[in-house]
This record gives C-alpha cells, sequence and structure tokens, in this order.
C-alpha cells in the first residue's frame, strides 16, 4: 500500500478542519487520523488506503464541502464545489431496522451519490451530505412496511411505518404552483341492507400528506382498496381523481405527478315540464366510479357513483355546481312538487339546462277535526323492502309537501309507484295512507282526517331525575322520537303521533337506562293507556 498526496486548492477561509473518512455505502464513514498541512489556501494530507475515501472540509458551525468519494491511486489536486452541506439525525417511532438499506428520495427529483444515509443503532440513524435547502424523505423496507422520515427544515425526522407512501409533485397546467392544495383517500361504501345499490356512501382513509417543498408533498397512507381513490384539489384547480390501488402499488422512488386542470364551473338552469324556472330545487352531482364500455350491453348494471356536492336553485331556478373535475359525473335535479330528472354531465360542459319531469302526483285535503289543517308535512316515503332492494333509490323515492290555508296538498310520486304519504308529524297526528304500486299520472285523496293523538300515561316502580322517551314506530319509515312531561314521583306522561310498536328508554344525560318491557305495541282503537315500566 504506497502513500499518495492528496492536495485541494482554494478552500475557503472558514473551514476550520479537513477529515478524510474511509467510505463504504450504506455504512458509518471512519475518519482517518492523518496530519493534514495548510498553506494559505491550500490543504495537503497524505493517505495509504485501499477503499475509498470521502473528505469533509467544515466549518466550525459544522456546515462543510464534501469530495468523493474517491479512489486514491496516485496523487491527486482537487478543487471542491463551493457547495455547503449539513447532516441530519433521526429516529425511529416504535420501530427497530437496522438491517434495512437505507434510501434518500429527493424532492427535487435529483439523485446521485448525496445525500447517502445509514443506521447509527438500531433505533437511530443519520444522513450525510444534504445541501442546505435540501428536502426530501429517508426511506426503508422492513417486514413488508415502508419506513419513512420526510426532511424539510431543521425539525427532526422520525421514521414510521406506513403501507405505503409516495412523492407527490403537483403543478397547474401552466406550470404553477396550486395555491391551498387538499388531499384525500376515500373509497365507496354500500349502504347498509342495500347490497345492490348503485349511489354508494364514501368512507375516508387514512392518509398523511408531509409539505417538503412548493408543489412537492409526501403521502403515506395504510389500506388501498381496489375501488379506493385519491382526491387532488386546489382553490382554483381540480379535482383530479387517482385509483389509490396504482398509487400505492408503484415503488415509492417514482414520483407521482399530478397536473391540476383549471376549476370548471357548471351553469345550471331548472325548470318545469313546460318551462317554467323552478327556485328551491335541490341539485346533487355524483361522480361516477365506474369506468364505463364504448357499448353497453342490455341488462348491464348501472355504474356505481358516489355523493359530490349539492345545492339549491335561486330564484330564476339558477344554480352554479362548483369545482367539477375533469371526470364523469351525473347531475340529479328535484323538486317534490315538479319531479325529478338526471343527466350525464361529461368532462369539459360547462352549461347544462335540466326539466323536471313528474312521475307523478297525489293530491288531496289534510282535515283535523273535521276543519282544514294548515301547515301539516306530507312526505312520500317508500316502503322499506323495496327501498332495500332498489337499485337505485331515488326510483322509489317520491316528494315533499306541506299542506296550505286550506289544507290541501300535491306532493310528486316515486316513478316507480308504491309506497305511502305521510302526513302529519311536527305536533300534528300521523296518518298513513298507502298508494298503489303502478305509477299513475295523477291520484286524487280527496279528504283526510288526521285524527287523534294518542294519550299515555306511564308509572316507573321507582323515581328517576332521568328523561323518559319514545321511538317509533318500530319497522315503519320516518322514525320519530317522542319526549314524556313528568307528572309526578316515577309518572309521566306522552302522547304519540300514531299507533304502531315504539321502544321506551330513560336518557339519563349521556348515558341510557332501559326499562322492561322496553317495546310496546300502542292502539288508537284501545283509547287512553296506563303503562308500569320497570327501571333496570
Amino acid at each position: 500500500m504506497i502513500a499518495m498526496p492528496i492536495v485541494y486548492h482554494d478552500v475557503p477561509a472558514e473551514v476550520s478542519t479537513v477529515t478524510p473518512y474511509a467510505w463504504r455505502q450504506g455504512s458509518a464513514p471512519v475518519p482517518l487520523h492523518v496530519a493534514v498541512e495548510r498553506d494559505g489556501r491550500d490543504v495537503r494530507f497524505v493517505l495509504a488506503v485501499e477503499s475509498p475515501i470521502v473528505v469533509l472540509l467544515q466549518r466550525p458551525d459544522g456546515l462543510y464541502l464534501l469530495d468523493g468519494p474517491l479512489i486514491v491511486d496516485r496523487p491527486l489536486e482537487r478543487r471542491v464545489d463551493g457547495n455547503w452541506r449539513r447532516s441530519v439525525v433521526g429516529s425511529t417511532a416504535g420501530v427497530t431496522a437496522a438491517a434495512a438499506p437505507l434510501t434518500w428520495i429527493s424532492a427535487d427529483g435529483i439523485g446521485g451519490v448525496w445525500p447517502a444515509c445509514w443506521w447509527t443503532s438500531p433505533s437511530r440513524w443519520e444522513c450525510m451530505g444534504l445541501p442546505l435547502d435540501a428536502a426530501g424523505v429517508v426511506t426503508a423496507i422492513q417486514d413488508g412496511w415502508l419506513l419513512a422520515a420526510p426532511v424539510s427544515g431543521n425539525a427532526v425526522p422520525t421514521l414510521r411505518a406506513s403501507a405505503w407512501g409516495r412523492l407527490a409533485v403537483v403543478s397547474d397546467r401552466d406550470g404553477g404552483l396550486p395555491p391551498r392544495l387538499r388531499f384525500t383517500a376515500a373509497e365507496p361504501q354500500t349502504p347498509p341492507q342495500r347490497a345492490r345499490a348503485v349511489r354508494l356512501e364514501t368512507r375516508q382513509l387514512d392518509l398523511k400528506v408531509f409539505p417538503l417543498s412548493p408543489g412537492v408533498f409526501w403521502l403515506a397512507g395504510g389500506s388501498s382498496p381496489p375501488d379506493s381513490w385519491l382526491e387532488v384539489r386546489s382553490v382554483r384547480s381540480g379535482p383530479q381523481f387517482l385509483s389509490l390501488d396504482e398509487v400505492a402499488r408503484d415503488t415509492p422512488l417514482s414520483p407521482l405527478r399530478v397536473v391540476l386542470e383549471a376549476r370548471r364551473d357548471v351553469d345550471a338552469v331548472v325548470a318545469s315540464n313546460r318551462g317554467d324556472p323552478i327556485p328551491g330545487a335541490l341539485v346533487t352531482l355524483f361522480r361516477l366510479i365506474d369506468r364505463q364500455p364504448e357499448i353497453v350491453t342490455p341488462g348491464q348494471p348501472p355504474p356505481r357513483r358516489v355523493l359530490a356536492g349539492e345545492w339549491t336553485t335561486a330564484s330564476d331556478g339558477k344554480v352554479v355546481v362548483e369545482s367539477a373535475g375533469e371526470a364523469d359525473y351525473e347531475i340529479v335535479a328535484w323538486h317534490p312538487q315538479f319531479g325529478r330528472t338526471s343527466l350525464r354531465l361529461r368532462p369539459g360542459v360547462t352549461a347544462v339546462s335540466i326539466r323536471l319531469q313528474p312521475a307523478g302526483v297525489a293530491g288531496g285535503r289534510v282535515l283535523s277535526g273535521g276543519r282544514p289543517a294548515a301547515g301539516v308535512d306530507v312526505i312520500s316515503a317508500p316502503d322499506p323492502s323495496a327501498y332495500a332492494a332498489a337499485t337505485d333509490p331515488i326510483e322509489v323515492k317520491g316528494g315533499e309537501a306541506r299542506t296550505g290555508s286550506d289544507g290541501r296538498f300535491a306532493v310528486a310520486l316515486a316513478p316507480d309507484g308504491g309506497g305511502e304519504l305521510r302526513i302529519g308529524g311536527a305536533g300534528f297526528p300521523t296518518v298513513r295512507v298507502p298508494l298503489p304500486r303502478a305509477p299513475l299520472p295523477l291520484i286524487e285523496l280527496g279528504d283526510i282526517e288526521l285524527g287523534r293523538p294518542i294519550a299515555v300515561s306511564i308509572a316507573l316502580d321507582q323515581e328517576t331525575s332521568c328523561d323518559l322517551k319514545a321511538a317509533g314506530p318500530v319497522g315503519r319509515s320516518g322514525l320519530q322520537i317522542v319526549a314524556a312531561s313528568r307528572t309526578g314521583p316515577g309518572l309521566f306522561s306522552m302522547v304519540l303521533p300514531e299507533e304502531g310498536t315504539w321502544e321506551f328508554v330513560l336518557i339519563c344525560g349521556r348515558e341510557e337506562r332501559s326499562l322492561v318491557p322496553s317495546i310496546l305495541t300502542v292502539s288508537a282503537r284501545d283509547g287512553p293507556r296506563d303503562l308500569r315500566l320497570s327501571v333496570r
């Protein structure tokens, strides 16, 4: 082994120490103790070493210039690049992974030898050669988990485990930086007891977002089901929807590049089937989450969709459907008296005109004690079994109305027919009127008497400071909750709006206490009822 001289020219005056290290990728460098001579801005030392070396020319504040790795097989004369660098030391959160190689992923996408990282103990690590403004992520794979520590600024980084992670680089179409970016991970959820549903609920998934530099983020998450998606949007762009499964399956070393399109607002006008503007119509936007085939075959199930937004038309029937992405959507416009219409909103469309089509109308007059009753709610409710079996619930749900001063009402019926009208509630007795199963253009129900509410007296076997309430009717649509009035020690009175099966319970602050019996069937034909219940 022959000693070779190494000379550095034009070394900055602020360099106070020069140290060569034996270098091996993935391991801590080992300092080589040599005599360093300094002559003005030249630094000279002699080495006899077989392995590559790196040389740190360090300032008193710990920042340094870095040269190497070098193979010293002949005399060398060098000039350093002048880029001051630093080291970063971090830890792990609840994991030990000293056998897993560490990799630096740079936020600027520039690779190279530096920075280089290694373990100093089973739970401590270090990276050397970071430019002063460097941002990136230290990663390792351990037992199928991704360990990652975002590094930005002077924060002390910690390696944390996740199922997946990606570097996301986001820009506008013109290359600008989108302001106030927001990332959301979600998956569709089939509503309980409605396995055939196409209008699905949404459940958000765990997603951690770490800003590294302008427009660059580290994303880390847990599960990534096949139907899940990653939504990226800003206040002036998007949203854009990406398959979360595809995002998570790609390697962390491959940056996820997202280019957001300009925000798309859609001007919508809602009118009746005669062309009159409809104020107060509900306009709902659904995003189709299934890819559509070029040719739709008969019997093919409709595409699934999730709620994307909801608005109400102004007095002129107009509404702005805000911030639609470049995806396939459905717009559903609905009014309780004038019916509904749905239409597909293709990418690029910015204006739509919607005419409501009533499936049918039911009308009548509500009486209370033989006199017209004003302000009574009339709701077209589906049969629970039909609702559970429906592919699309809006096909079995009709409209809502409120009686006028003359007690009369007109309410839109469900397109598929059936169900019932639930008339009353909110202080009125409730009566239910079954509707024909076959869809009809007009149903005249005549006079409908609300009747009388059902008075119930309740005696408990012990005094309690809790409140007594009843919920019901069990098994019918339109569950109501009725509170009882205290009339004495352990005594209550209650007025139930309709007959049926009711569940009684004591509410004690945030807790409930059960009663025996807790479920009772109350009939309007029995007159006033006296109930005796035991407190458990």
